[in-house]
């Protein structure tokens, strides 16, 4: 999939604010806030049974609201090709201590591979920090899928029963009804058992750790700090795969500071819902400050195509992507996409005049090929004098 980045971005609902404008930069594009209903409540708890839970805050996602959000998708956003649907939805904050704050939720669905989790990440971490988030840091994990978790939670149960000696009278407590809460206790007296638990990453498959692997491996490239850690783990019925919390470091004491956004992929939720095929998907919750956030917005459509080719390309992509934001550059991109002729075609529908194609060879050189998509004329260039030179182009 492919979004243009302008003020009311294809097809979508109006990009009302600056961080919003952000997401639609990254490909997502405006949706109302799923209302949900008595209907979707009730679905959510017979799916998630004794494992029901709604998450406290509103930086986290909640079965409830994934299940109005696939309500929303059936009726709007399938394709009978699958198409990859990249969308977010703004609302305020429920919690009236938060103030003037907004929750934003970006989710990226009908994509598996691990770019996907990156691209809503960054996305993420782009918002934060424009909304004066510094020292930005993301927690993640991975429960993997359904055997890969059975064997961790049967091991983490067992190890806990013979530790209950030392735990807490909470995290007793927790141990019987909500095991997984275990993991985001922050008290000194549990402090050396919870160090010593059993991780959920050592009981991966290998499908599961090479895609855990490949969303290291972008954060890696795009300079995003990050730790493996178990905190995320807390809901056994939405979560599957890849679990992420953004936090920022105190600079005064140099500790974790509070969840500014927490994530999860939940790939197999719409065929609990009912859904013929599976829809495997990934999405983020988020508050920024809504004061800080109008800056006038200027509509311009996009003239260049960003297109990549193999892995060591894609991991390259979204750092080039932040270049061209920043220089005010609207781009096209449809990065869960893999071959040069459905990225070129994708370019010429929308009669895009220029593409940038990034391949194994340009990524290893530190450049790129822009190429004239009237003429078909083209010529290398350099990543570090890539926005000079599409500026004398007038993109």
């Amino acid at each position: 999939m492919s979004t243009i980045t302008r003020t009311r971005i294809a097809g979508g609902e109006r990009v009302k604010n600056h961080f919003e404008e952000i997401a639609g930069f990254y490909g997502f594009k405006k949706i109302p806030a799923p209302v949900v209903q008595k209907t979707d409540a009730a679905k959510a708890r017979k799916i998630c049974g004794d494992d029901f839970r709604q998450p406290k805050g509103d930086a986290r996602l909640t079965p409830t609201e994934i299940t109005a959000l696939f309500e929303y998708y059936d009726t709007h956003l399938y394709t009978r090709e699958r198409a990859p649907a990249m969308v977010f939805y703004s609302a305020k904050a429920e919690d009236k201590t938060r103030g003037n704050h907004e929750r934003m939720a970006l989710h990226f669905m009908g994509c598996e591979k691990s770019v996907s989790e990156a691209i809503i990440i960054k996305t993420a971490c782009e918002i934060l920090r424009e909304n004066n988030n510094q020292n930005l840091f993301v927690d993640i994990s991975s429960i993997g899928d359904r055997e890969n978790f059975s064997r961790f939670i049967k091991e983490f149960i067992s190890y806990y029963k013979k530790k209950l000696d030392g735990l807490s009278s909470l995290c007793r407590q927790n141990l019987k009804h909500d095991p997984l809460a275990l993991c985001r206790c922050a008290a000194n007296k549990c402090r050396e058992i919870h160090e010593k638990a059993p991780d959920p990453v050592s009981f991966l498959s290998e499908n599961s750790r090479r895609h855990l692997t490949e969303v290291l491996e972008f954060l890696e490239s795009d300079n995003i700090p990050y730790r493996l850690n178990s905190s995320p783990l807390s809901d056994k019925c939405l979560s599957t795969s890849t679990v992420f919390e953004i936090r920022s470091i105190d600079e005064i004491d140099e500790e974790p500071g509070k969840i500014l956004a927490a994530g999860c992929r939940y790939n197999g939720f719409a065929k609990k819902l009912g859904f013929r095929k599976d829809v495997p998907s990934v999405g983020i919750a988020l508050l920024y400050d809504k004061c800080k956030s109008e800056k006038k917005l200027k509509s311009k459509d996009p003239m260049v195509y960003f297109i990549q080719l193999g892995f060591e390309a894609k991991l390259k992509s979204l750092k080039i992507l932040e270049t061209l934001r920043k220089a005010k550059i609207p781009v096209c991109q449809s990065l869960s996409r893999d071959k040069l002729s459905v990225q070129l075609s994708a370019a010429e529908n929308q009669q895009i005049p220029y593409a940038l194609i990034l391949g194994q060879k340009e990524a290893m050189e530190e450049s790129v090929i822009l190429r004239n998509m009237m003429n078909h004329s083209q010529e290398t260039i350099k990543i570090n004098i890539l926005p000079d030179c599409l500026k004398k182009l007038k993109v």
